[in-house]
């Protein structure tokens, strides 16, 4: 006789998962290409090192022999958040998804 064994998933197992800041980048990189006719255009570039993840969020100017320019730079670990924003030599931590959406 087999033996009834519950679920022991939890109930919002299969509700939406948190958007990863990668998607978030890769989105606004595709908004900006849009915006200028693709004059400028936005690339991100991850790298993977153990439990961290480094995405660089580049510039690139066809016209100018892809001329390239790192914007910024996001890290997080695999937990996604907090994740730190690294831009113009400084580092501001960002405490979850809402406040990564917020900034402008």
């Amino acid at each position: 006789m087999p033996t009834d064994i519950p679920n022991l998933w939890p109930g919002d197992v299969a509700s939406s998962p948190p958007v990863t800041p990668v998607a978030v980048l890769r989105e606004q990189a595709a908004h900006l290409g849009r915006l200028t006719n693709n004059v400028v255009e936005a690339q991100v570039q991850t790298t993977a090192s153990g439990d961290n993840f480094d995405h660089r969020f580049l510039l690139r100017v066809p016209a100018l022999g892809n001329y390239s320019y790192e914007l910024f730079r996001v890290v997080h670990g695999v937990t996604l958040y907090p994740l730190t924003l690294v831009y113009s030599g400084m580092a501001r931590q960002v405490a979850d998804q809402a406040q990564l959406l917020s900034l402008a």
